[in-house]
């Protein structure tokens, strides 16, 4: 579906496969989130030509969300 429906859509991901499958369909980039692989991502999408961009962990929009979130992290 994104490949017969890209506009309007930019694709941010940690995944260099999905990155690479979809760079010629949207406009894609490294999703670099620090400690979660942020600076080998870096270095190997700026060797793909793959511009980065820095983002935050989010896990929900709202606080009152906390409780949901820990509910669904919880072991």
């Amino acid at each position: 579906a994104v490949r017969r429906h890209p506009e309007g859509l930019v694709l941010l991901a940690e995944d260099r496969v999905l990155l690479v499958a979809l760079r010629e369909t949207l406009p894609v980039h490294a999703e670099l989130v620090v400690g979660r692989g942020d600076r080998p991502l870096f270095h190997w999408a700026r060797a793909q030509g793959i511009p980065a961009v820095a983002t935050n962990d989010v896990h929900f929009i709202h606080p009152e969300g906390w409780r949901l979130h820990r509910t669904l992290r919880a072991n």
